[in-house]
């Protein structure tokens, strides 16, 4: 296969479990010299991510199935299948399932050090793996997040005390 194409398939993908989803790494920052990664998500209802910000990147979200809220700017917004958002650098906001069924989306982000985060901050399972079911990760655990995020640009705001012991965001 030519160097100057990149298949991006979920045979291929690199995959992780983190707060109780799938993050299935389709093109890393490290192939495009971080200028943009492509991760897919997929998580089960009431699933969501921990209040957070890129603070050097922008995100592009693309759900492909199920429903997706965004909160930011103490806001609400729902998108549902085909719909688009771009959240900018700096924004604090977090992701939720808010269907009664599993929400696919993409997540773009530019330049693209969060495939990173999720490498390191996630548990490598087989590609294939179904959607595990929610975990809550410890003291330590949460530490590490965050520590990680700091370091590939994900600066977690969800004080550590309301990460551990919850299960659901």
């Amino acid at each position: 296969m030519s160097k100057n194409i990149i298949m991006a398939d979920n045979k291929h993908a690199d995959t992780f479990d983190l707060a109780g989803a799938l993050w299935k790494i389709q093109i890393p920052g490290s192939e495009t010299g971080n200028q943009f990664s492509l991760v897919e998500s997929i998580s089960p209802p009431g699933i969501g991510s921990p209040l957070h910000r890129h603070i050097r990147a922008d995100q592009a979200i693309y759900v492909l199935e199920g429903e997706l809220e965004i909160v930011a700017d103490s806001e609400s917004f729902s998108f549902a299948k085909g719909e688009t958002c771009l959240i900018r650098r700096g924004t604090p906001h977090r992701e939720i399932n808010s269907s009664r069924s599993e929400t696919r989306f993409i997540t773009i982000h530019s330049p693209g050090f969060f495939s990173e985060f999720i490498r390191l901050a996630g548990i490598p399972v087989p590609v294939g793996t179904k959607v595990p079911p929610p975990s809550t990760p410890n003291i330590d655990e949460a530490r590490k997040l965050v520590e990680i995020g700091l370091e590939f640009d994900v600066e977690i705001l969800t004080p550590l005390e309301k990460l551990v012991g919850t299960g659901k965001q």
